[in-house]
């Protein structure tokens, strides 16, 4: 089946699961693009550091690395289906414990929108290693982010069998690695440079 891809991004939010390390970096990036983040955690204290994080680090990434960016804002919740709720992306940042993982996808796959983007920032299972819980995983593909904003790239992993538009071929394996779709690299009024090529992954980066 091939996947619906998102309609109307500008407008709508970036939803991060977890507010760890990695996830309350991940947001500061998209943040940078002048729309809404939303970040969901349990821990109230993570919540709370991690819009610290975000709100203290915006101004000087946007002067300094993501240079012409705009601030967006950023929120946190404990309510997964409330964060979920119009997002047109969703990056899991969670533990890289494979049972958290196969229960917090079924879980974005029932609350998500339509047409939202599932993506994991694992750099540990391949998405075929999550799937058991998801009804339609010609969404879901891993988005590894490296050490955002110091390194200030990451991977797109789409498997073989995804829906999602690829570019390009590649070894015949579980996986292909290729770039977002033109429309899915759109992020609100500034981009994200995509790389290209055939076999290594490709790497997008905040403009």
């Amino acid at each position: 089946m091939s996947a619906i891809l998102p309609s109307n991004i500008s407008s709508r939010p970036v939803a991060v699961v977890g507010a760890g390390t990695l996830g309350r970096r991940i947001a500061l990036m998209f943040a940078t693009q002048g729309g809404q983040v939303r970040i969901f955690d349990t821990a109230a204290a993570a919540r709370a550091s991690a819009v610290a994080y975000v709100e203290q680090q915006l101004p000087s990434v946007i002067e300094t690395v993501v240079i012409g960016g705009t601030a967006g804002t950023v929120l946190a919740s404990d309510d997964l289906a409330g964060a979920l709720k119009g997002a047109w992306l969703v990056v899991e940042a969670v533990p890289e414990l494979l049972d958290v993982k196969k229960q917090m996808f079924g879980q974005l796959d029932a609350l998500a929108d339509q047409d939202a983007i599932l993506a994991s920032n694992s750099s540990s299972y391949p998405t075929r290693t999550f799937l058991d819980n998801v009804i339609h995983p010609e969404r879901v593909l891993n988005l590894h982010f490296y050490m955002p904003p110091t390194q200030n790239a990451g991977d797109v992993i789409i498997r073989r069998a995804s829906g999602l538009s690829s570019t390009g071929s590649g070894p015949p394996s579980s996986a292909s690695r290729s770039p977002l779709s033109r429309k899915e690299s759109r992020r609100r009024r500034t981009s994200m440079r995509c790389g290209r090529s055939t076999w290594a992954p490709s790497l997008v980066r905040f403009a």
